[in-house]
């Protein structure tokens, strides 16, 4: 039998944060599955006259997969809402009406034996809850940064939600150990899945990515080695910690790539963000992030135990960058942890400036130590790959359907 898989997001596109990049690689990944005939994924869009497929103009659906857009005016990206009262009464009514919407799609589409349905999203999971006692459709979904204690009413959806799904895949042992013993929910229904990266794009460097030349664009100086962070530039990831260890270490060009103009404007300003040797290239497609990754020589993710989803999070930077194949380090922290061990990744104490100054010297003056560490780390990162990610869901999804 072939299937069909309705894979329902709550992200707003078009959009480039990585949670948005990696539900899309995982669209691509479902339609590779053997035994998958097509992909419907569904997500969240303001822009009503626009082709579908436009919002994904800057990222690689593939063309196998069909959009399919919940249009939702006036929502915005919780990033970029600026937090008055206005735009949280928007986002309110906004998530009530995307409730409703789900809950009378769930009610009156027809789901085949062939259908799979696969959620990420809150409001689509409690929607799915309810229809579920309308009519025997089983459903699974994924949650991420879930903690229980905080809202009675969202903590009962979710229990009850968890007794209808099929199974609840999680990315972190945090998360599954968190939803056991605050949640009650049985273990055997909930599966740890971390995140993963696109192999093939580091492997296949090619198109796009052979065209560009990060050391052309920074007028890096010549034998200069590089040292390079990813990813946003919001408060918790290190940025002022990096800026001091440029400051400290003027032999190394320091590139950060990430942010908009006033994030990086703003750094800029700070204490040590007059240091020559450090360069804000700003945002780059995730076409490209293979190709500067691995034009660096190490690679940086100072992540901060202030960051709220520390103990939840699984970040595909840290798969990106072990697919590079070059030296990581990156912050001591349990759920990083969980999947790199020390003979794959350098650790230096979070929140510690020094102490990143202290291990990313380390690397360099033992670089060919290091490499062999990230040579291990890259074979950890081929198995979890999205693909593999992908198969494994697939199979979950399919056991739990033919046992309906």
């Amino acid at each position: 039998m072939k299937y069909n898989i309705h894979y329902f997001n709550e992200a707003l596109y078009p959009g480039m944060s990585a949670n948005k990049v990696a539900r899309v690689e995982m669209a691509n990944s479902f339609l590779r599955v053997d035994k998958v005939e097509g992909v419907f994924f569904w997500f969240l869009s303001n822009r009503y006259f626009f082709n579908e497929r436009s919002c994904f103009a800057n990222q690689s659906l593939d063309k196998g997969v069909t959009p399919k857009r919940v249009w939702v005016p006036f929502f915005s990206d919780p990033l970029e809402v600026t937090g008055t009262k206005i735009d949280k009464a928007v986002r309110f009514v906004t998530k009530r009406v995307l409730f409703l919407w789900a809950l009378v799609f769930f009610a009156i589409k027809r789901f085949e034996k062939s259908d799979l349905v696969f959620i990420r999203g809150e409001q689509f999971v409690l929607a799915f809850c309810l229809g579920a006692l309308l009519k025997n459709v089983k459903f699974s979904f994924e949650v991420h940064n879930y903690e229980f204690g905080k809202f009675f009413l969202r903590d009962f959806l979710y229990r009850r939600a968890s007794k209808k799904a099929n199974v609840i895949i999680v990315i972190s042992g945090y998360s599954r150990n968190h939803m056991v013993r605050n949640g009650g929910i049985k273990s055997s229904a909930i599966v740890n899945l971390p995140s993963g990266v696109n192999i093939q794009r580091f492997s296949e460097l090619s198109g796009d990515n052979a065209d560009y030349d990060l050391r052309l664009e920074i007028g890096a100086r010549e034998n200069a080695k590089i040292a390079i962070y990813t990813g946003s530039l919001h408060k918790n990831r290190g940025i002022e910690d990096i800026l001091f260890c440029a400051k400290k270490t003027p032999n190394i060009e320091f590139v950060i790539v990430g942010g908009n103009k006033s994030q990086i404007e703003e750094y800029l300003s700070k204490p040590d963000g007059d240091a020559k040797n450090i360069h804000f290239v700003g945002y780059k497609s995730n076409k490209l992030i293979p190709s500067i990754v691995s034009q660096g020589d190490v690679l940086l993710a100072p992540y901060s135990k202030k960051i709220k989803t520390v103990m939840h999070m699984s970040p595909v930077k840290l798969f990106e960058y072990a697919a590079a194949e070059k030296p990581v380090v990156v912050s001591n922290i349990s759920a990083i942890r969980e999947i790199f061990n020390d003979d794959e990744v350098n650790y230096f104490t979070p929140d510690d400036r020094r102490d990143l100054l202290r291990c990313t010297r380390e690397v360099f003056d033992n670089y060919d130590v290091c490499l062999a560490k990230a040579g291990r780390a890259k074979r950890k990162a081929e198995l979890h790959s999205w693909d593999n990610r992908a198969k494994t869901i697939f199979k979950l999804l399919k056991k739990d359907n033919e046992q309906k």
